[in-house]
């Protein structure tokens, strides 16, 4: 039970490191999602108001 106890104790920091990186990662992706978003909705909506100016 010892063995398998400092195992565990080895496995659980790099773990914890992984599952912050892997945060760090989707807030990264989050954002670049988001910031895609607003650009596309900034392009759809000047294509719609220049459509509706020139009918």
């Amino acid at each position: 039970s010892s063995h398998t106890s400092t195992q565990t104790r080895k496995r659980s920091p790099k773990t914890r490191k992984t599952q912050e990186q892997q945060r760090g990662s989707r807030t990264q992706e989050q954002k670049s999602q988001a910031a895609v978003v607003k650009a596309g909705n900034i392009k759809d909506s000047g294509t719609s108001s220049s459509i509706q100016s020139n009918p």
